[in-house]
């Protein structure tokens, strides 16, 4: 669970408590919320931009494993700007080698879509050169998680994506 948006440390010690006194029955999908006094629990939302069945079937189900199970999948850069019509998403896993527009190009395009400014960009890929992940970073991905994806690494990645989000 991340707990976000705090504005004083009051809120901040309720969420606190919150998070301890029902973790039990508040899984890794859902984000506590405060805004206003009001603490409120959120699903996470994925959106993975994945052209490769196998990579998605594999991601899908690291997610799944993760209690993420608000997920769409995009094959190409079409299918993700549709995705993106539906609503905003927490996180978006952008494959770098994607048919037509490569995820670098597409990450720089959505970057600036309203729906897609708080959301957290991780880029996955294959080439994960200090130089390939400098790339990703200048083209607006928030982090960067090579293939082939393990599963300790993806999970760090989103608890740290999620509350960087939260903040």
């Amino acid at each position: 669970m991340i707990i976000g948006n705090c504005k004083t440390q009051h809120r901040c010690l309720n969420c606190v408590f919150f998070y301890y006194f029902y973790s039990e029955r508040v899984s890794t999908r859902q984000r506590l919320n405060c805004n206003d006094s009001t603490l409120t629990l959120m699903d996470v939302r994925a959106l993975v931009v994945e052209d490769n069945q196998v990579n998605v079937r594999l991601l899908l189900a690291l997610l799944k494993g993760k209690d993420i199970t608000d997920i769409e999948v995009a094959e190409d850069a079409n299918q993700a700007f549709e995705a993106l019509q539906t609503g905003s998403f927490d996180l978006i896993f952008m494959d770098i080698q994607l048919p037509w527009t490569d995820g670098l190009q597409l990450t720089t395009a959505i970057r600036d879509h309203p729906l897609v400014r708080d959301s957290r960009i991780i880029a996955v890929t294959a080439f994960s050169t200090p130089e390939d992940r400098r790339k990703a970073a200048a083209a607006g991905c928030d982090a960067f998680v090579p293939k082939p994806v393990r599963r300790e690494e993806l999970y760090r990645v989103i608890d740290e994506q999620l509350a960087a989000r939260g903040e």
